[in-house]
C-alpha cells in the first residue's frame, strides 16, 4: 500500500503512478491510500483512513488476489509519517476507526521516504519552512501550532516514536 505526501493536504493520487505500476509489473498488488486531509479533518484522521484502507484490503483480498499475510506500506513526506504511524501504533484504539474492524490494520514490512518524526523538533533544522508557524503543514494537521502546550498531546499522539518501546511484539 502507498500513501502520497502532501504536507497532509489534498493529494495528488497520481503523481507516483509510474513508480507504483513498475511494482504491479513485477506480480505485486498496489494500492494507493487517499486520506482525509487537514482541511477536512485534524489528527488522527488521517492515520485512521490508512488504516481502514488496510482493513479494506485484507477484507477485499480475495477479490483483489492479495496475500494478505503480506500486506506492507510505503509512503514518502507525510505520508511516509503515516507508514511510520502505521508500522508502530499497531493496537492503540484511538486509531481503530473506520470500517472492518475484524481485520487487522498491522502490516510486515514499512518504507517511510523522509517522512517526519518528532514534530516537535523540526524547527531545529535548516528548512525553507517555518514548522512552528500556526500554518504549518504540521500544525494544521494536529490543529494548532505544534509548540503550544494546548497542543502537545496531539503532537506526542502523531509521533511515530511514541509508541515504540522494548515490550512490544514484534
Amino acid at each position: 500500500m502507498y500513501v502520497q505526501g502532501s504536507g497532509w493536504l489534498r493529494q495528488n493520487r497520481y503523481a507516483a503512478i509510474a513508480q507504483l505500476a513498475d511494482f504491479a509489473h513485477r506480480g505485486y498488488v498496489v494500492a494507493s491510500v487517499e486520506y482525509r486531509h487537514s482541511l477536512e479533518a485534524k489528527a488522527p484522521a488521517q492515520l485512521q483512513d490508512v488504516k481502514s484502507a488496510i482493513r479494506f484490503m485484507r477484507e477485499n483480498s480475495e477479490k483483489y488476489n492479495i496475500d494478505s499475510q503480506r500486506v506492507g506500506i510505503w509512503g514518502d513526506s507525510s505520508g511516509g509519517h503515516l507508514a511510520a504511524l502505521v508500522g508502530t501504533s499497531g493496537g492503540v484504539a484511538a486509531f481503530n476507526a473506520g470500517n472492518y474492524k475484524q481485520q487487522p490494520e498491522t502490516v510486515k514490512a514499512v518504507v517511510d521516504f523522509y517522512g517526519p518524526s518528532d514534530f516537535s523538533q523540526m524547527s531545529q533544522y535548516p528548512s525553507k519552512v517555518d514548522h512552528d508557524a500556526t500554518d504549518s503543514p504540521e500544525s494544521m494537521v494536529v490543529g494548532g501550532s505544534i509548540q503550544d502546550a494546548d497542543f502537545q498531546d496531539a503532537v506526542q499522539m502523531y509521533n511515530p516514536i511514541t509508541y515504540i518501546s522494548q515490550d512490544k511484539p514484534l
